[in-house]
């Protein structure tokens, strides 16, 4: 469904990752953030709003330091297509 919603100019609303509990405490999702300074949870949802035309339904309101430490930063381009690899079928499920 996201080709479409993107070749079609629209927005895809998602769940962001910390919705799935195993990204938030993900083994190496931890050591891509050891390396930005910043939690498993914060680069899981960093990669999702990277993706163009998703925009994250964030729910849970005592995490909204936590999330909003998830942007004003990217991911470098090698990290995000490690991440991409690896946990597509969140973007699509």
């Amino acid at each position: 469904m996201l080709p479409l919603v993107q070749k079609l100019g629209l927005l895809y609303l998602a769940y962001p990752p910390r919705e799935r509990p195993p990204l938030p405490l993900d083994p190496y999702l931890a050591s891509v953030g050891a390396k930005y300074g910043k939690s498993a949870a914060q680069v899981a949802l960093n990669w999702l709003i990277s993706v163009p035309n998703v925009v994250p339904i964030v729910r849970a309101l005592r995490h909204v330091e936590e999330n909003a430490a998830a942007a004003g930063w990217r991911l470098s381009p090698q990290d995000w297509e490690e991440i991409n690899k690896r946990f597509i079928h969140y973007r699509h499920g």
